[in-house]
């Protein structure tokens, strides 16, 4: 039997008020209305539903192309409204988008109506290949869980954080350390704020690929030098040198030892040993160069390898990445309580801001947390606990 391409519309409103289709929030009858609201693409004179070019085109085999004009949709549309409105009217695409993903389109035997190739074909001249969407293979997974949001509920409910009192506690060492170097009154006796002993009267982070964030103790004037032949961590921002450090040789060897140290879980061992698999430290807000976020546990998060990629970049405002960065960093915001720490300035930084705040995923989340060991609990003996928290983000 043939289907109708503008049969879509009415598979969209029962897809959204169908609980089974739509497990990430069933849509009430009288509000589907404005989820089928339309704006309309332009070429060559014509204007045709965006809804009806994505649909020709997926029904066309064009899987690029239909996900490039989506593209081209919320781009219009976050040009054209502010406010509430361009709240909700980026809702109603997402669920649009949840839609395309998980419908099954190769359930229509016939398709009529489409439009026409020649004029496809027109709308695909208009991009260049580097233009095109480009295949994630997030999109499978994206499916199986029912749309984006249950895919980022499912990517933070399957991950690790810490206990805030041992996050607490590092931090205060961090930034005591710091403001101590600059008021040059350092006293290191039975100071643990590095994590070996080869770290010395510094602090752990990860080595510059370019070096230009550190800079040689011996180009210092005027700086309180501990250690000779040690690097300063240079930030840009103040323009000035912050503290030494030790650069980490394999790239998480020190918080896998602070992590261990901690909470008992050596996550530096390999194969079947590991205590972790298939995981992957995250730092969440990056920066690991810096000795204020390489080691700070509010800083990292233990993450299933099939997500962690979406945290390693600068997402674009409104993708799938930013969305999942943007919620993670409302978490540890609320989960560490960093609103409440008095310290930042000893630190010389700020308290960490959300990126792309607009793009926060709200709703409830039952987290993992790992707690620290006691002081009953040798770390070379036992592993911490692991318990569930509920966090509300508003």
């Amino acid at each position: 039997m043939s289907k109708d391409i503008f049969f879509i519309r009415e598979e969209f409103s029962s897809w959204l008020t169908d609980k089974e289709n739509n497990k990430s929030g069933v849509i009430s009858a009288s509000s589907v209305k404005d989820y089928l609201k339309q704006d309309r693409y332009k070429i060559q004179g014509q204007k045709f539903l965006y809804m009806d070019v994505i649909v020709s085109f997926i029904c066309n085999g064009d899987t690029a192309y239909a996900y490039t004009i989506v593209d081209e949709w919320e781009k219009e549309i976050r040009s054209k409204y502010t406010g509430g409105t361009l709240d909700k009217r980026i809702s109603y695409l997402r669920k649009f988008k949840d839609f395309i993903r998980t419908y099954d389109f190769t359930s229509w035997e016939g398709k009529t109506n489409l439009i026409e190739e020649t004029i496809l074909n027109d709308i695909k001249k208009q991009y260049n290949k580097s233009d095109l969407y480009k295949i994630e293979a997030m999109d499978s997974l994206i499916k199986v869980t029912g749309g984006e949001e249950l895919f980022i509920k499912l990517a933070i409910e399957s991950s690790y954080f810490f206990d805030p009192i041992a996050a607490n506690k590092r931090h205060n060492q961090i930034a005591s350390f710091i403001n101590d170097i600059y008021n040059a009154c350092l006293d290191y006796e039975n100071q643990d704020y590095g994590l070996f002993e080869k770290d010395g009267e510094a602090l752990p982070a990860r080595k510059s690929q370019t070096n230009k964030n550190s800079i040689d103790s011996k180009k210092l004037e005027g700086w309180h030098d501990p250690v000779n032949n040690i690097l300063y961590y240079f930030d840009e921002k103040i323009k000035k040198p912050i503290c030494p450090i030790s650069t980490d040789g394999n790239g998480n060897a020190r918080v896998c030892q602070l992590i261990n140290k901690n909470f008992g879980y050596n996550l530096a061992l390999k194969g079947k040993d590991k205590p972790f698999k298939n995981f992957i430290i995250s730092h969440i807000w990056g920066r690991a160069i810096d000795p204020r976020f390489f080691t700070n546990l509010w800083n990292i998060v233990i993450v299933p390898a099939w997500a962690n990629h979406l945290l390693d970049k600068d997402a674009e405002e409104g993708s799938l990445a930013s969305r999942f960065k943007a919620t993670m960093m409302k978490l540890c915001i609320i989960h560490y309580g960093l609103s409440k720490y008095n310290n930042w300035g000893m630190a010389k930084m700020s308290h960490p801001d959300i990126v792309n705040e607009c793009d926060l995923l709200k709703g409830e989340y039952k987290i993992q947390v790992i707690k620290r060991l006691t002081e009953e609990q040798p770390f070379d003996k036992f592993v911490s606990s692991i318990v569930t928290q509920n966090i509300q983000i508003k």
